[in-house]
Order: C-alpha cells, then structure tokens, then sequence
C-alpha cells in the first residue's frame, strides 16, 4: 500500500537480525513502550513516511506477491515428486 509499517518483534533477536541481513527491516520496529518514540519522527517528516513505505512495498512485492508465492509453491511441489519418485 505504500504507507510505512510499524510493527514490533518478539524478544527474540534471531528472527529481527534475519530479516535485516537479508532484506533490511521492511518497518519501524516498535514495543508497547516505543511506540510513541517511533511514531512522532514519521508523523513530522512526511518525506520518512515516503521512505519507510517504499520499504514495505519493495519487502512486499519480493516477498508475498503473486508471483513469488506461485514460484515458492512450484519449488514445494518439484520437490515433493522427487521424494514421492
């Protein structure tokens, strides 16, 4: 949709370092206790919300579009009639 995204990870690192080694971290990452923090820079820079949309569209687009999924569920199936042979 193009607007950013404002989300928070669990406590965990693991998955929160992933994420940004692989893609960079597709939203503004945020607690119950940061929200606010992390909410007032994107509410006064309407040039940030530009940039932290951008984020989420390009994370969305190569991670959950159409064809991504349909290529993800081809492999799935490509492997599965290998085992199944």
């Amino acid at each position: 949709m193009g607007i950013p995204v404002v989300a928070g990870m669990q406590e965990d690192p693991g998955p929160l370092a992933e994420m940004e080694a692989e893609w960079g971290i597709p939203f503004v990452n945020a607690t119950e206790t940061t929200i606010a923090e992390a909410l007032e820079p994107l509410i006064v820079d309407p040039v940030l919300r530009v940039e932290w949309g951008q984020r989420g569209y390009w994370f969305a687009d190569r991670v959950h579009s159409e064809r991504v999924t349909v290529d993800r569920m081809l492999g799935v199936y490509e492997r599965a009639r290998k085992l199944a042979t």
